[in-house]
């Protein structure tokens, strides 16, 4: 199932903690997604683990990644 732009809006604002002002929509490249995700995180890490603690971090990664795929499986994206 793929919600209209309208629906996710009304989604967030229905939430309460934001009022968006712009959207855009745009279909992704998950696999691309996923190698600058990957990049991201050695990046990011250096600052998160400064901030936070290694563990912490580490969760956190494991976490997103967790999500992406599940996201992908539930909506049948293919990965490579």
């Amino acid at each position: 199932m793929q919600l209209s732009k309208e629906e996710i809006k009304s989604m967030i604002e229905a939430e309460g903690s934001f009022k968006l002002q712009n959207m855009e929509v745009f279909n992704m490249d998950w696999e691309d997604y996923i190698k600058k995700a990957d990049t991201r995180q050695l990046v990011n890490l250096y600052i998160l683990d400064n901030h936070f603690g290694e563990d912490i971090t580490d969760d956190l990664f494991r976490r997103f990644k967790e999500d992406v795929f599940d996201y992908m499986e539930t909506h049948k994206c293919q990965i490579f």
